[in-house]
């Protein structure tokens, strides 16, 4: 017997496709950019600042009179946060202007220009302004005056803005900045780039990917073995290494290959994997082997994975993997295979947590340091036999 109708799968499918949420563009949240110094900064002289407007106007006077040899770092500063608490303000020509002179002027500290160029694409940022932004980050990448923080905003501001191939393009140009040596920041990097070529989703696209993929895979490995020496390797609730497994650009670089219906690199990447693998890489693994044809290995991973949890904390696995792997079982009609799958079923609804979004979803989904807590939902309806009234739906379908 199968351990899920058609009629039922149908219901379920179209229930949760009324229920997903708009997909949101962001793959990191603000935590991520280390702007808490950009925000004190204008928090701190809007509230200390009497008359806003008066004040940037003032500025304006001055520079348009003497130019920025007349004017203070403190004044260029002031000028931008005043755009980004006052609209009145926001004058983004005379801002870029400004940003374009004081970089410029060759008798500047360097120090100033990189905190100016950070600040002035902080503002764009909040403004959602990527063609501003361009013209100055390009200046400020030949000037050499944008370190990892500083291009990070840029990047994010042009994936916010949906400009995938430039995100790959600044990534690309700036290995230097981008990947310093022997630090954690570089996986954040691979995800960006990851995220923006999957966003891409062309063939050319796919294989710069898997470049990007190994690339990262070797990092990673170096990263981990590295630590583990020095003792400085924490260890995750489940007992294993935050290793590349953990980070969402190998979710991001399995779930690509998926998609482009290459199910056999997915499976090798993550069979591959040393240390332990993320719950969502766990439920890609699943879905490559269900759909290509191997439900009993994606039974088999699962169940191996919840009984090791031993309860210490519940697997997500999302409905679209359980969708995939019922299909398959339907499929084979095998009373073993069925047998195998309703046991999955059991032993989920104890050590497992049911999610409605797609894996598409959880892959694009903002990383944030504050994960929402997500309710628990039952597996047995994959394992309830159809009704009459289902079968005969079945049959005549």
């Amino acid at each position: 017997m199968n351990c899920i109708s058609k009629l039922q799968s149908h219901r379920f499918l179209f229930r949760r496709c009324l229920l997903q949420p708009s997909q949101t563009r962001t793959i990191f949240d603000e935590s991520y950019l280390s702007l808490e110094g950009l925000q004190f900064k204008q928090k701190e002289f809007l509230a200390s600042c009497n008359d806003v407007k008066a004040h940037f106007e003032n500025i304006q006077r001055n520079f348009q009179k003497g130019g920025i040899e007349v004017m203070t770092q403190n004044q260029v500063f002031d000028t931008m946060s005043s755009a980004s608490g006052n609209e009145d303000c926001n004058d983004k020509e005379y801002i870029k202007t400004i940003v374009k002179s004081f970089c410029q002027d060759i008798d500047r500290d360097e120090k100033a220009k990189q905190m100016v160029i950070k600040s002035f694409l902080y503002l764009c940022y909040i403004n959602q302004d990527h063609e501003n932004a361009t013209e100055i980050a390009d200046l400020g990448l030949s000037m050499n005056l944008m370190g990892y923080n500083t291009i990070s905003i840029y990047l994010q501001l042009l994936y916010n803005a949906g400009l995938y191939e430039n995100v790959y393009t600044v990534i690309k140009m700036n290995k230097d900045e981008l990947f310093p040596e022997n630090s954690t920041a570089n996986l954040n990097t691979y995800t960006r780039a990851l995220a923006a070529l999957y966003q891409l989703g062309t063939d050319e696209a796919f294989r710069d990917a898997m470049e990007l993929k190994k690339e990262m895979l070797q990092e990673s490995r170096s990263y981990v073995e590295r630590f583990k020496r020095e003792k400085k390797m924490k260890t995750n609730k489940n007992g294993t290494h935050r290793d590349f497994g953990f980070f969402r650009g190998s979710s991001l670089a399995g779930w690509f290959a998926v998609e482009k219906g290459k199910y056999g690199i997915a499976i090798d990447f993550f069979e591959n994997m040393e240390i332990g693998k993320s719950d969502l890489n766990l439920n890609i693994m699943c879905y490559a082997k269900a759909k290509s044809g191997d439900a009993e290995g994606a039974i088999k991973e699962m169940s191996s994975v919840v009984r090791k949890s031993k309860g210490r904390w519940k697997v997500e696995v999302c409905s679209e993997v359980m969708d995939a792997i019922s299909e398959e079982v339907k499929y084979f009609s095998s009373p073993d295979l069925n047998e195998q799958f309703s046991k999955l079923c059991s032993l989920l609804d104890k050590g497992a947590t049911l999610t409605e979004a797609s894996i598409r979803e959880e892959i694009l989904r903002p990383i944030t340091s504050k994960p929402e807590r997500k309710k628990d939902t039952a597996f047995s309806a994959y394992k309830k036999p159809p009704t009459d009234s289902e079968k005969v739906d079945d049959l005549l379908s």
